[in-house]
């Protein structure tokens, strides 16, 4: 990885051990601690720093299902990633070796709640709020926050969800390339939606449909810049 730019191969080999403790104060509640550590080796390149890193985390989960038509799920959690051998990036965006290794920190805390108003239905709204802190000079630190809904319906044989998500992500240091006399910061606003169809025509056979659609706007509005503009995939 050179900046934004995908320049190498992303193989690795990962080791992880994990503890957790699981706690049920009662029938409808249901609770996890959970910590764990995760290192990447990734395969050797001479021409460019390698990725190795370690990731330590620990995360808390509760389940509250206060009867069969409802249920709601928060997850929060810390992460701490260092890198074995890629150094930090300035305030600038400028890479030396003279920097720090990489060093990033991550918060998040999520909502989730099931809902079945009745036979074959399902509908899931979500939130997540989610920051990043590049422990250096803060280049790569951002806050993202956003939210989803799922509506679900199953019959017999037959089978439809559609999904949406929307998520924003500021930038506190790195800057989108505009045409104005100062830069404004970063700014992502992404949108996403999936279509799934199912139907089984028989115990061997099953039709499916699956449409989505990636979209990134951005505030880059310089189109000979190759990175950080927005996207639409379909």
């Amino acid at each position: 990885v050179t900046g934004d730019l995908l320049m190498r191969s992303f193989k690795y080999l990962g080791n992880e051990g994990r503890i957790y403790l699981d706690l049920l104060p009662s029938r409808s509640v249901n609770m996890r601690l959970l910590s764990s550590y995760q290192y990447k080796i990734y395969y050797d390149e001479r021409t460019l720093d390698p990725l190795d890193h370690g990731n330590l985390e620990v995360n808390y989960t509760l389940d509250i299902k206060p009867g069969r038509e409802h249920e709601l799920s928060m997850d929060t959690s810390v992460l701490d990633r260092q890198y074995a051998n890629y150094h930090a990036l300035d305030a600038n965006g400028k890479y030396d070796r003279t920097n720090p290794l990489r060093h990033f920190r991550y918060y998040q805390a999520s909502l989730d709640y099931n809902w079945k108003p009745a036979r074959g239905f399902r509908i899931n709204p979500e939130l997540t709020v989610k920051r990043r802190l590049d422990l250096f000079e803060h280049y790569y630190s951002y806050l993202s926050y956003g939210g989803g809904l799922r509506l679900r319906y199953m019959s017999g044989r037959f089978y439809i969800s559609v999904y949406g998500d929307y998520n924003r992500v500021n930038y506190d240091v790195r800057e989108a390339f505009t045409s104005q006399m100062e830069d404004p910061k970063l700014v992502y606003d992404y949108l996403d939606y999936t279509l799934l169809f199912k139907l089984d025509l028989s115990d061997q056979w099953e039709l499916s449909l699956r449409a989505s659609s990636d979209t990134r706007d951005s505030n880059t509005d310089l189109d000979y810049f190759k990175t950080r503009r927005g996207y639409r995939n379909y």
